[in-house]
């Protein structure tokens, strides 16, 4: 998905409500100014489309990177789920 001045991210799945629902594990605290930036984006999409952000982060994802979610997304929609 594209946000004009912000730039463009993928989008995993379109929830049944029309949400947008992301999905990630460790790797994202990896580069954590890279996923500030596609957090950026998606939340913009996202509330230009009038949708939820959604974010699902694997359990062993750091708790910076879940703390940056819940920053830009709210703690009500960042879940953590179990490996495998």
């Amino acid at each position: 998905m594209k946000v004009d001045g912000l730039g463009s991210t993928g989008l995993d799945v379109v929830g049944p409500n029309g949400e947008y629902i992301f999905v990630g594990g460790p790797a994202k605290a990896r580069d954590p100014a890279d996923f500030g930036h596609r957090l950026q984006i998606s939340r913009a999409a996202a509330d230009k489309a009038g949708v939820r952000a959604i974010y699902y982060l694997e359990e062993g994802t750091p708790e910076s990177a879940i703390s940056q979610a819940k920053g830009r997304f709210g703690d009500e929609n960042v879940f953590v789920f179990p490996k495998g």
